[in-house]
């Protein structure tokens, strides 16, 4: 019997939540959990005996992983001056930390841009090299191209061996040296 009311939508809301009580009371609902127990133990005990291993101990477990290293490739690598600071010196073999050095001295030099030009000398590129430097170092790379620009950074270090290489950046060695 429907509950008379001035708004007849909450009459028929009214109507449709005695509905729902009389069919999911109190005594139902523990049907439903008690159900929900004792078919996941039913689970639980087909499924030990229908496996073919010992002891219950599912096949899943027994198998081992194999871990493959994965090593960048160039189109990752190039992608911009950071991911090739850091691709660049993982392929020389240099750790996290120092590479995050090298990271803070082109912040330093030019904030990564590749075309940073200082107007008071020649000094240009990511690592703001001087044409005399990175002439002896890289002879017919490109200063502004961000590869050339990292890789001959990398030269330096090289020939000059690390940390001594470093000292070519002693004018900002106070902003990136912590």
């Amino acid at each position: 019997m429907p509950i008379i009311t001035k708004n007849k939508k909450l009459d028929k809301r009214r109507k449709v939540t005695k509905v729902v009580d009389r069919w999911f009371n109190k005594y139902t609902r523990a049907s439903a959990v008690a159900g929900l127990i004792f078919g996941s133990l039913l689970g639980c005990y087909f499924g030990s005996l229908i496996s073919n291993t010992k002891n219950g101990s599912p096949e899943a477990f027994k198998q081992s992983l194999e871990v493959k290293e994965i090593i960048a490739q160039e189109p990752y690598c190039d992608f911009n001056a950071l991911t090739y600071i850091r691709c660049r010196g993982h392929q020389l073999g240099y750790d996290d930390f120092t590479i995050s050095k090298f990271v803070r001295i082109g912040r330093a030099e030019s904030s990564l841009n590749p075309l940073a030009k200082n107007p008071k000398s020649t000094a240009t590129g990511i690592y703001q090299f001087i044409n005399g430097t990175f002439h002896r170092y890289c002879k017919g790379k490109n200063v502004y191209d961000f590869k050339d620009n990292i890789d001959c950074f990398y030269k330096v270090l090289e020939v000059d061996g690390y940390p001594k290489g470093l000292n070519h950046w002693n004018a900002s060695r106070s902003k990136w040296d912590i």
